[in-house]
């Protein structure tokens, strides 16, 4: 019999596990153990985050700036719950043991029914490997009809505690490919296409989200400024980033709506300016360009096209050729079955020679003639007939 103190529990109520959630924890253990306790099925989120912040390990931090997810089986969280909706319906099987990770934010949030939960993933393409390094993705409470100026903030917000904030200006884009890589989004910023034949709904769209000082106040950024933006010049027919207004409204441009589980990527600065330019860049050849006759073209070492594999044809109705070798030294050599018998003389060995015992020894049966020029040998004797025809040559 185990003995707790506590609240009388009902049917209606559920013990569950309360974990503070650090999915950037220097240790690399991103869940602390915090509290357990009951709390009634129809509870709404923002109840429970009421209770959570009177926890002593949390030193009174605002209930208003917590996310509360359920803790998966393996590793990380699900997506987070809604203020106004109940444990029930956040949870679908909702049992005694339920484990739920508190995240602590710097900036007050709230999520109803009328807002969007996407998933911001901020893409290096300077760091890393080739392709640049793509985060894990930062969850993002914006309203399903945000403004720029607004998605830009929230955004901020988010960053400022998870990575230490970004940096102006910066580009958001929805690829069609929600499951896109680091390698995907370098492919797709890299295919070059004709511009006169218009562009390819796979391309990625940015957007330039409104630059906007600490009084609030949007400040525009120079056409010209250097580094601060992308020209379609830059990879060939890309179209160029749609700088947005503070007031525009965000699904109204090419990311369009806005749904829980939407994926927006973003690069901030000039740092994917600068990875095109790397990336189409032709590469240096080893010799420097010293005496290929290429000069600064600095072109990369290609395949000739005009290269075919093969040699001499090996048989007109299979069209197939033999791999071409080297200058061929020595005489061609037949069996005494190719032999023209009309043209063909019969050369006998010395005895006891080293030709001899290619007829009737280890050299296998057979005789060796020349005829035009021509030396038969039988069985294995090769080496035997060769020797013959420079013999016969000086004599």
């Amino acid at each position: 019999m185990h003995v707790e103190k506590g609240p009388q529990l009902t049917e209606n109520h559920v013990m569950v596990e309360v974990f503070k959630y650090e999915p950037y924890a220097p240790n690399g253990k991103p869940f602390k153990a915090l509290t357990r306790m009951a709390v009634l099925k129809d509870a709404t989120i923002e109840d429970i985050k009421k209770r959570i912040s009177k926890s002593k390990k949390l030193n009174g931090h605002s209930s208003l700036k917590m996310r509360l997810h359920e803790r998966q089986r393996t590793s990380g969280v699900h997506p987070l719950m809604r203020d106004d909706k109940t444990l029930q319906q956040c949870v679908k099987q909702l049992v005694d043991g339920t484990k739920l990770c508190v995240r602590l934010l710097n900036v007050e949030e709230t999520v109803t029914k009328n807002d969007a939960v996407v998933v911001v993933r901020l893409w290096h393409p300077l760091k890393g490997g080739a392709e640049g390094v793509l985060d894990r993705g930062e969850d993002v409470v914006v309203n399903k009809y945000v403004t720029a100026l607004a998605l830009k903030q929230a955004v901020q917000n988010v960053f400022q505690v998870t990575m230490g904030g970004v940096s102006d200006p910066l580009y958001l884009t929805k690829s069609f490919l929600a499951s896109a890589n680091a390698k995907d989004l370098k492919k797709k910023m890299i295919n070059m296409q004709n511009p006169d034949q218009g562009h390819s709904t796979s391309m990625l769209r940015w957007v330039e989200l409104p630059t906007s000082d600490a009084s609030g106040e949007q400040t525009l950024v120079q056409e010209g400024a250097e580094g601060t933006r992308m020209a379609a010049s830059d990879v060939g027919g890309l179209p160029k980033p749609i700088a947005l207004q503070a007031t525009d409204v965000v699904m109204s441009t090419s990311i369009g709506g806005l749904r829980d589980g939407t994926i927006l990527f973003m690069h901030q600065g000039d740092e994917l300016n600068r990875a095109l330019h790397q990336w189409t860049t032709p590469k240096e050849p080893e010799d420097g360009g010293k005496g290929s006759g290429t000069g600064d073209a600095r072109l990369a070492l290609r395949r000739n096209p005009q290269w075919k594999s093969g040699g001499v044809v090996a048989g007109e109705k299979s069209g197939r050729r033999f791999p071409r070798r080297g200058k061929e030294v020595g005489i061609k050599i037949r069996t005494q079955f190719d032999a023209d018998p009309a043209s063909d003389v019969v050369v006998e060995s010395p005895a006891g020679s080293e030709e001899g015992e290619v007829n009737g020894g280890k050299g296998g049966g057979g005789e060796q003639v020349e005829g035009d020029n021509t030396v038969i040998a039988g069985g294995t004797g090769v080496q035997a007939a060769r020797l013959l025809h420079k013999t016969k040559n000086k004599e």
